[in-house]
C-alpha cells in the first residue's frame, strides 16, 4: 500500500495565491465595472438592492 502523505504537504497544496488579470480586450467588454466593486465594498446590501433580481 502506498504511503499516505503528510497533512502539511496536504495544507500546502490546497493554498493558491495567484492572480490572473483579464486582457485588456475581455475587461473592456466585462459588464461589470470597477465602480461596481466600489460600490459593493462601500455598501453591500443597498449594491444588491439596486441590482434587478431574477
Amino acid at each position: 500500500m502506498a504511503e499516505e502523505p503528510s497533512r502539511a504537504t496536504l495544507s500546502n497544496l490546497s493554498t493558491e495565491n495567484r492572480s490572473f488579470p483579464p486582457s485588456p480586450g475581455f475587461a473592456a467588454q466585462a459588464n461589470a465595472t470597477a465602480d461596481w466593486y466600489d460600490q459593493a465594498d462601500a455598501d453591500r446590501d443597498a449594491f444588491w438592492a439596486a441590482r434587478p433580481s431574477g
